[in-house]
């Protein structure tokens, strides 16, 4: 779980700068930005958290 939220942070942030050789439109590159900081968010704070709190040092 840990390395797919890794993966999926890592393709969030690729995917902007993916749009700047996809294309010179600043409208898509703008909501290809807002998408990559979407999925960054998600996978650090919903998945990598997860899987963090389910093996947290204080639950042992």
């Amino acid at each position: 779980m840990k390395l797919l939220a890794i993966v999926v942070a890592l393709l969030g942030w690729l995917l902007p700068l993916a749009g700047l050789a996809l294309t010179a439109s600043n409208t898509i590159r703008l909501a290809l930005c807002l998408l990559g900081i979407g999925m960054c968010t998600f996978a650090i704070l919903g998945m990598l958290n997860r899987a963090h709190m389910k093996h947290a040092i204080w639950k042992q």
